[in-house]
């Protein structure tokens, strides 16, 4: 196939992938992206037309209009194109302008420049949120708890416990042990007012 050929499969290639994508050649130029890339992150079309785009020319526009958020925008922008320049990874974090939040990752190539990936992370870091939203609420209410309050998991380490748990006598022997040896039959909580829990030797 003629490099044209080639250029068109390249590019019908990169249109299927679930990730914005870029490449970007040795000098700095943006030489194939797909409608992914451009659409995450709010380009426009007179920064990506084929020919003329530029690695930096997209990074100063993104500090241009605040995408890097919080922190020092511009000393990001240089540690950027810094990394592009020594050929090393990047992986940068940030929330868009419509509350989207991006992973933008970018990896040299062997034979030089770079690919850059962008991702759509808005659904998992709000599930990370809640969460941690959860975690904090089922703690509380542990705490709060009067009965003496025990995990464990599939292999039998202690994973989570309570306050009133600390108060057993029993406490100290299984902190210092982590994993028990229980039998099916063991309880491992109590209906007691202060909880307790059984154990085989």
């Amino acid at each position: 196939p003629s490099d044209h050929e080639l250029a068109d499969y390249l590019q019908m290639v990169i249109e299927f992938l679930p990730s914005g994508v870029a490449l970007v050649d040795v000098e700095g130029h943006v030489i194939a992206w797909n409608l992914r890339f451009k659409g995450l992150l709010d380009y426009p079309d007179d920064l990506l037309t084929p020919g003329k785009a530029q690695l930096e020319a997209l990074v100063r526009h993104s500090l241009g209009r605040g995408d890097f958020g919080s922190g020092d925008p511009q000393q990001e922008a240089e540690d950027i194109l810094e990394r592009f320049r020594r050929r090393e990874p990047y992986a940068i974090e940030r929330t868009s302008r419509n509350g989207m939040t991006l992973d933008i990752r970018g990896q040299p190539l062997p034979g030089g420049g770079f690919v850059v990936f962008c991702s759509d992370v808005t659904e998992r870091k709000r599930a990370e949120r809640e969460a941690r939203r959860f975690a904090t609420y089922l703690r509380t209410v542990l705490d709060n708890l009067p009965h003496g309050i025990s995990v464990v998991d599939d292999s039998l380490e202690l994973v989570l416990y309570n306050q009133a748990f600390l108060e057993l006598p029993q406490a100290d022997l299984l902190l210092g042990h982590r994993k028990l040896s229980l039998q099916p039959s063991a309880a491992i909580l109590s209906s007691s007012t202060f909880g307790s829990i059984g154990l085989t030797r």
